[in-house]
């Protein structure tokens, strides 16, 4: 039976959002921001359509997509305590929240503005609602009152009393006629909503009334009781209880009905959600939703999910008691950062406990430190830079190795911590508001200092090392002799902790910030203030190394750099979203490196306060690094969690990975190169052309056949359609056949391979002329208009069938996300048979490239995963192809190509290895056949990164990996490994696949390795040794470990013989295993 699909499946799912009525304008500046989460939810709601979430806690009011969990917009700032209650207006152009604090604030929901909010209540407002026409909002607050309030003018209508305590919850009913009221005197009020007249009062419950809520026809209510444990069921009309429904083991929190009114839901501080049949009065499921609490829940306007609110939120579907989808920050709000002298790392340090350690020159996260309880709370690095300094607020302070991570002493530090300038000695605060010194060397604690009355914040050693000065939250800083221990000064006067302090580069003065708005300097011989600057809740303060300016960081999100001389503001650091809690200069000076509670790390230049790169750490172990520009570098899923706004609509990062996955980019700007000429678009640029929609209208539910019909839809949103991708459980399966090529330029064409260096690569690259160009053979797209249809017939496979669906809008720039159905094929599956095509060239027409073991790797490599492959397949299905040397000319490996998609199935296996020269060109790599004749003119010698897509979409498998271990004749560095890795993963996530990549320079291919090239040398190891390569003991080894052994022994090996050598291993596809382990 064919099922219809009229989805339109947001974020993740399909396209780009648009956030109800509002569009974007062309003068709209993109804006790229980190999914931060709540850390606790006390309110949601769905919108009419269940396309929509609001939700409210943390002082937050936010925004999501409820099919994808992509956060979509913060309204922060105006509630100071946690957001109580949350809701849409019926036309969803208004957003309302109150708030703990007692403010009820009315939003713009498109635009993000406050529109008033509505002050009355002279305690926290608990709850507040729209009436059905919207015109009015009732709320009701802990001073026990009800209000009423006019939308239009903010004007209060009417109060009404009654309760003895606080309103904690309100509810109207669905025709507007009535509200509900629960107040912690435990009672029910029914009011008539048009003249306040209290109608009847229910009572039964012998505690708090934290929720109550209409059944959607009217005629009843629940209710939860708080900390008597129940839920309650009442007839509205007689006020008669109904039933009283027991089973949580906490306070209830809230409840819910479902749209049938015969069923309901209810949250506890039990972490339960339960699921009631109103009719027999029973419990039917308990769902584990809460990481903590549940302090709310929420029905879809379908019925078929639950949303519960606790630290986070988590969507469940009701029918099979499952979780979908969390609703949660990817991100950790980020406390310390600090950068080694030779400005090549930096540490990130957050409040979850984690360390992350990041390349500065590749914006690579080289490493995570994890498995130490507590927020850091200061980071540093020895003057060596061998050495790293971790300290936790509440301790402990360890000392470790950099290049391993290992602790090297645990010491009884905490708070903060730093090293001598000659890295001698550890100063760190300590229990009993004591300070320690440390031998760095032995760990040996030295002497202690004695003197503040509160917990130490912040710890500097003066230049010369003979002084130390500290800050605590004994609202002072105190100045200290080393040698003695004796308490020199105090620097006194703040109103509040002093959380961050440092010395002059020439020692005679003492800068010291404080939560009470001021940063102040002190001359250390008198101890008199110099000067006294205002600022925001100050977490961070630093001189630049030649003293001249002062760098500070607060709550406002603003680092600022002053001038130390007067306090003249020079320069603001715009960008961050919440408090900066750290900001560092690098050693030289011209950087700025800063940490903030928006999950970011960010560089500056120091001279013009442009921002270079943030980096992000997500709490899945990802990350990302990006320009301003909207070029990045990231880990196989780290562009999943970043998006973009622009207007009112937001995009996903990943919907940008064909143009703006570009390692390299990110790599030259962070070395302080103009890249101004590599840089061809910009996302505000391509955003200008957004991506069009893709919905599906025709999908099977199940069948038995072997082939389906699939329609769908694609529709411009005012930046035409170009190329349409659609993928089979992840691989490409059809497309237009778009490609985009630069030309290239008479030069290069020229350049023998040996000179095809890094520095040739970018000088051709900043003169690119792109063009648009379809590959050969490739079907041509009709012209699409602003919208068309198409239905494709495709084969199917045993078991789950996953179809995607993405297109591009007509400048190829910009995707939409990737849209997905799902079908059963019932088919009994097939016998699987695994198809091998290696080809190894050491003899080219060039003489002067040729190789040594090339050809070897690729009958080594096909002979071993062949028998290897026998644990999976029978020996008559294993069917294998070498193409070495003469056989492997472009022609030769074409048709090898041709006569393995008449053969291959998509239930099969394929593998291709290439062993050979490689090269980078502009946009492609390419393949360098056995017919190269020595010079880049002759295009009938390469084969590009385009033609090897035309490759895998004709051979049907949907399991395919692809492996090339080349060799970059004109030498590889950062640059090159960084256009290695961008041209890779497009084309792997293009033709949705596995790749493994590994380029070394010509010493190393002709060095070899005991016998083979070191990349094929290290794959045959993993083919040997598979109990080692299967690390989970799943019993096989998969396409995954594999490329993870595979990886790590290259770089191992290659590290040691002093060719660093980093393999990019590529996942678009679903895992296969290659075979089993016995």
């Amino acid at each position: 039976m064919l099922k219809k699909y009229l989805i339109f499946k947001i974020v993740t799912m399909v396209c780009v959002l648009t956030l109800f009525r509002g569009s974007a304008n062309a003068s709209d500046k993109p804006e790229i921001f980190v999914q931060l989460g709540h850390s606790g939810v006390q309110s949601m709601a769905f919108s009419a359509d269940g396309k929509w979430i609001l939700s409210g806690g943390d002082k937050t009011v936010k925004l999501w997509d409820a099919a994808g969990g992509r956060e979509i917009r913060t309204y922060p700032g105006e509630h100071t305590g946690y957001v109580a209650s949350v809701a849409f207006s019926a036309d969803e152009r208004l957003l309302l929240s109150s708030g703990t604090e007692g403010k009820i604030v009315l939003w713009d929901a498109a635009g993000g503005q406050k529109v008033r909010d509505f002050a009355g209540h002279t305690k926290g407002a608990f709850r507040a609602v729209f009436s059905s026409d919207g015109r009015s909002i009732v709320s009701g607050g802990m001073d026990a009152a009800i209000k009423f309030w006019d939308v239009a003018s903010g004007e209060l209508i009417r109060t009404l009393t009654g309760h003895a305590a606080a309103v904690r919850t309100l509810a109207l009913s669905p025709d507007g006629k009535y509200l509900l009221s629960g107040s912690w005197d435990k009672t029910i009020k029914l009011w008539e909503a048009s003249t306040g007249r209290e109608v009847r009062t229910f009572a039964g419950h012998t505690a708090a009334v934290n929720a109550v809520v209409f059944s959607p026809d009217g005629k009843y209510l629940l209710s939860a009781g708080g900390k008597d444990g129940t839920v309650r069921y009442w007839e509205v009309a007689t006020g008669r209880e109904l039933a009283v429904l027991r089973g949580h083991r906490g306070e209830v929190t809230s409840v819910a009905f479902l749209p049938d009114g015969r069923k309901a839901v209810s949250g506890s501080f039990d972490r339960t959600v339960r699921v009631w049949d109103l009719v027999r009065g029973s419990e039917l499921q308990s769902l584990p939703a809460g990481e903590v609490s549940v302090f709310s829940v929420a029905i879809s306007p379908d019925g078929r999910q639950l949303l519960a609110g606790s630290r986070n939120m988590s969507l469940w579907d009701i029918a099979g008691g499952k979780e979908i989808l969390k609703l949660d920050g990817k991100v950790n709000w980020v406390r310390e950062v600090a950068m080694n002298p030779r400005g090549d790392y930096v540490l990130s340090g957050n409040f979850d406990g984690t360390i992350h350690l990041w390349d500065s020159l590749t914006g690579r996260q080289i490493k995570t430190f994890a498995g130490t309880k507590g927020i850091v709370s200061s980071l540093a690095f020895s003057p060596d830079g061998k050495r790293m300094l971790d300290c936790r607020v509440d301790g402990p302070l360890a000392l470790r190795d950099v290049e391993s991570g290992n602790v090297l002493f645990s010491l009884a530090g905490q708070g903060a911590a730093a090293f001598s300038r000659d890295g001698k000695w550890i100063l760190s605060g300590a229990s009993g508001n004591r300070l320690h010194l440390w031998d760095a060397a032995t760990g040996r604690e030295v002497k202690n200092f004695s003197g503040h009355t509160d917990k130490i914040q912040s710890v500097a050693f003066s230049p010369d090392g003979r002084l130390a000065v500290s800050g605590s939250r004994d609202k002072t800083a105190r100045l200290w002799d080393i040698e003695s221990g004796r308490e020199l000064r105090v620097f006194g006067n703040f109103r509040y902790h002093v959380n961050s302090v440092a010395f002059s580069p020439g020692g005679h003065q003492v800068l010291a910030g404080s939560s009470d708005n001021t940063v102040k300097l002190f001359d250390i011989e008198s101890g008199r203030a110099l000067q006294i600057w205002p600022d925001i809740a100050i977490s961070s303060v630093a001189f630049s190394p030649d003293g001249r300016f002062v760098l500070t960081a607060g709550f406002d999100g603003i680092p600022k750099l002053l001038d130390a001389a007067n306090g003249r503001r020079i320069l603001s650091l715009n960008g961050h979203k919440l408090h900066v809690y750290c900001a560092r200069f690098s050693e030289d000076g011209k950087l700025i490196i800063t940490g903030s509670g928006d999950g970011t790390v960010r560089l500056w230049d120091a001279a013009s306060g442009r921002e270079i790169t943030q980096s992000i750490g997500f709490t899945n172990g990802e990350w990302i690094v990006i320009t301003k520009e909207g070029y990045y570098n990231s880990s196989a899923r780290g562009h999943e969690y970043l998006n973009i706004r622009r207007g009112s609509k937001v995009y996903g990062i990943d919907q940008f990975y064909d143009v703006f996955y570009r390692p390299d980019i990110v790599s030259a700007k962070l070395k302080g190169e103009d890249i101004s000429g590599l840089v061809t678009l910009t996302v505000e640029e391509a955003l200008q052309n957004p991506p069009p929609a893709v919905q599906f209208s025709l999908v099977p539910d199940q069948t038995g056949d072997s082939k389906v019909k699939v329609c769908y839809r694609v529709s411009s949103t005012g930046g035409g359609i170009g190329e349409v991708r659609l993928f089979q459980n992840g691989k490409l399966i059809k497309s237009d056949g778009f490609y985009r090529e630069a030309a290239a330029s008479g030069k290069i064409a020229t350049l023998k391979l040996a000179q095809v260096s890094s520095g040739a690569l970018y000088q051709d690259m900043r003169s690119l002329t792109i063009k648009e160009k379809h590959s050969p053979g490739a079907v041509l797209a009709r012209p699409k208009g602003e919208s068309f249809d198409e239905c494709v017939e495709m084969e199917t496979i045993a078991g789950e069938n996953e179809i995607g669906l993405t297109a591009f809008n007509a400048p190829n720039t910009v995707q939409s996300a990737m849209g997905t159905a799902r079908f059963l094929s019932t088919r009994a599956p097939a016998e699987p048979h695994l198809y091998i095509l290696a080809v190894g060239i050491d003899r080219y027409r060039d003489a002067s490239i040729n190789l040594k073991y090339a050809a070897r790797d690729a009958r080594d490599f096909i002979s071993q995963l062949a028998d290897k492959a026998k644990t999976i397949y029978k020996p008559a299905n294993i069917h294998l192809t070498t193409l070495v040397d003469e056989q492997a000319s472009k022609p030769d490996i074409l048709a090898a190509i041709e006569k393995l998609a008449a053969l291959v199935k998509h239930g099969d296996s394929f593998v291709f290895f290439n062993a050979s020269h490689g090269l980078l060109l502009q946009s492609q790599y390419y393949i360098v056949t056995g017919s190269f004749a020595g010079t880049l003119d002759k295009s009938a010698t390469l084969i590009s990164s385009n033609e090897i897509v035309e490759m895998s979409k004709k051979i049907k498998s949907l399991s395919q990996l692809f492996i090339f271990d080349t060799c970059h004749a004109g030498g590889v560095d950062n640059i090159v490994s960084g256009l290695y890795d961008a041209r890779m993963s497009v084309m792997a996530k293009k033709m949705g696949l596995h790749i493994y990549a590994s380029a070394g320079s010509i010493q190393t291919a002709l060095d070899g390795y005991q016998g083979n090239g070191l990349y094929t040398h290290a794959l045959l190891e993993g083919l040997k040794n598979g109990r080692t390569v299967d690390k989970d003991k799943s019993g096989a080894v998969t396409i995954k470990s594999l490329g993870i052994f595979s990886r790590e022994t290259t770089m191992e090996i290659s590290s040691k013989l002093g060719h660093p050598q980093t393999p990019v291993i590529i996942h678009f596809g679903k895992d296969s295993r290659l075979f089993d382990v016995r």
